[in-house]
């Protein structure tokens, strides 16, 4: 998914903005989910 969002970049912008968005938030629950 990421490589395809890189791939393409300029297709999207605001794609691009939303995957961000989206691994901020993923990483978010990773962090969390290592702690517990």
């Amino acid at each position: 998914m990421t490589y395809f969002d890189i791939a393409t970049p300029a297709a999207s912008t605001e794609e691009s903005t939303i995957s961000y968005s989206f691994e901020s938030e993923s990483n978010s629950v990773s962090d969390s989910d290592s702690n517990s």
